[in-house]
């Protein structure tokens, strides 16, 4: 079989994995991510980003926001860039001098959950972690938006992206 048929089931198998992976990842993780309805915990800020981006105003974007009621930034980088096998350039100055940045080198390039999955390993059920892209300009005050909204409203409000607030009552 070839042509359009083939790389349709291709894909159809590539797309089960990653979910049967992902769900495996995250099922692993589930005991230890923090509780949104228990006061009181730290709020930290996750991301990740490819070899291409680190130079290219990811400095500037987190700078760009308001931290407040954040503990710390979690940039989690992998050794290597799993998609093309290359290497992360070497961090630059102006965000290795970022007094709130914590900079985790990870062994292994998970995809896009590498913004998640190496900061539960370092916080653990200590803390609320919101997820940002690194190459998403977001509005100023959003960071302090969602951890209000999860404060005043944390029996039925999850944050489940930096961006969205899914509400479940």
């Amino acid at each position: 079989m070839t042509g359009p048929a083939a790389l349709g089931i291709i894909l159809v198998l590539i797309i089960a994995v990653s979910v049967l992976v992902y769900v495996l990842l995250i099922n692993r993780y589930r005991p230890t991510m923090p509780a949104p309805a228990v006061a009181g915990r730290d709020v930290y800020v996750s991301l990740t980003t490819i070899p291409s981006r680190l130079n290219d105003g990811l400095t500037a974007r987190i700078q760009s926001l308001n931290l407040r009621g954040v503990r710390q930034i979690i940039l989690n980088l992998p050794m290597t860039f799993g998609r093309t096998g290359e290497a992360y350039p070497p961090i630059p100055a102006s965000l290795a001098a970022l007094p709130y940045l914590v900079i985790n080198r990870v062994p292994t390039d998970l995809g896009p959950i590498t913004k998640l999955l190496p900061t539960l390993d370092m916080v653990g059920g200590n803390g609320a972690i919101i997820t940002l892209d690194d190459d998403i300009g977001y509005d100023i005050d959003v960071i302090p938006t969602l951890i209000d909204q999860w404060r005043t409203r944390s029996e039925s409000t999850r944050l489940n992206s930096s961006h969205l607030v899914i509400s479940y009552a």
